[in-house]
């Protein structure tokens, strides 16, 4: 019987393979899985323009429109030495920020969305988690720094406002066309 993970992300990413599967077990009670997910990730408009930015090319298109990225994973799992038993479990993604890393990234976190809770809200916490993930990267500092907290804060209200002010300024011009036409038409 596979899991729910297993099936779900083999689902909801395209051409998606577990690669490089490495299990140590460090003690009776501990283990850590070490594993690289590739799979098929859509190319964002601002991605390539990032990698012409920083000098890279862009990956290469496939004719779907997607691009091949990977991702490696870590796993640590607290186990039942009685029984091996799995007591509890952290992941945690070891890849680097860099621009493929970072689709790769926001990819399988959308991916891993659990049923029964809305896209919008589940896309909201992705974003957030992996902006504040990346600008504690680039700052040397912590994802729980208020700095960094502020500055994604200011992020999504600059972006809110720019979102309600492109909307004023199409709304006001076919407002001012409308009444244009009108004024011609007398």
């Amino acid at each position: 019987m596979q899991s729910f993970w297993a099936t779900s992300l083999a689902s909801r990413l395209r051409d998606f393979r577990v690669q490089n599967l490495s299990l140590f077990r460090l003690t009776p009670t501990q283990a850590t899985l070490r594993w690289r997910a590739s799979f098929a990730a859509p190319l964002p408009p601002r991605a390539a323009q990032r990698l012409a930015e920083v000098g890279e090319s862009p990956p290469p298109q496939r004719p779907d429109g997607y691009v091949d990225v990977n991702l490696s994973l870590t796993s640590d799992f607290q186990l039942d030495a009685a029984t091996g038993r799995v007591m509890s479990h952290t992941e945690r993604i070891t890849d680097d920020f860099g621009v493929r890393a970072t689709i790769a990234r926001f990819e399988f976190l959308q991916a891993r969305r659990p049923n029964g809770i809305l896209s919008p809200l589940w896309y909201y916490d992705v974003l957030r988690y992996t902006s504040l993930e990346e600008a504690a990267d680039a700052q040397g500092a912590s994802p729980d720094d208020d700095d960094i907290q502020r500055g994604f804060a200011l992020m999504v209200g600059r972006n809110f406002g720019l979102g309600l002010a492109l909307g004023v300024v199409v709304y006001v011009a076919i407002r001012a066309a409308k009444l244009a036409a009108l004024q011609s038409t007398w």
